[in-house]
């Protein structure tokens, strides 16, 4: 949590508002249209890989510990990796890159995901996979408690609210499930 906390406070970059009341994006100049630099494209391109990579090895950390919590992880990892996909196609469509690229840069964040996994798994039961998933537990908290749990708890559409919950008892249930067919 606190690693997380530190990178996405003092590392991180968005957009913010400058010294002078200007915004401050990834977009271009005006004047030329709704397109992202192309700096900006590799950098968030950069930081889905290695943040695919980490789904990838909080997977198989958490099957190491728990099978029943890795299927539960993987579940919830999955959920995200089609619109993360269109998100990174978009990003490169936007920095003006051609589809083969955007496409090319989709694929790359799901093989990273893969290799996560793989290399985690191929570490097996040790204290490296540990650290993974002590790693992975704390920035699932942080993004949950500062990120999402606001975003729902500022909208005035309770529609997300809904699906938050409904998203948490599905949740449980499933846990449930998987310790009735002996996964724990």
């Amino acid at each position: 949590f606190a690693v997380i906390f530190i990178l996405d406070n003092f590392f991180a970059v968005h957009a913010h508002e400058g010294k002078a009341g200007h915004e401050h994006t990834m977009l271009a100049a005006e004047g030329q249209g709704e397109r992202l630099e192309k700096h900006s494209v590799w950098a968030a391109y950069i930081g889905l890989l290695i943040h695919t990579f980490f789904d990838g090895a909080a997977i198989s950390a958490r099957v190491l510990a728990s099978p029943a919590a890795g299927i539960l992880t993987f579940v919830a990892v999955l959920s995200h990796k089609v619109p993360e996909g269109f998100s990174m196609s978009s990003i490169f469509q936007a920095g003006r890159f051609s589809r083969l690229h955007a496409f090319a840069a989709a694929t790359t964040l799901g093989l990273a995901t893969i290799l996560g996994a793989v290399v985690i798994f191929l570490s097996g039961h040790s204290e490296f996979s540990l650290i993974f998933l002590a790693l992975a537990t704390g920035s699932f908290t942080y993004i949950a408690g500062s990120e999402l749990v606001p975003l729902v708890s500022a909208s005035r559409d309770r529609k997300g609210t809904m699906f938050f919950l409904l998203g948490i008892v599905l949740f449980y249930l499933t846990s449930i499930l998987l310790s009735k067919v002996g996964l724990k």
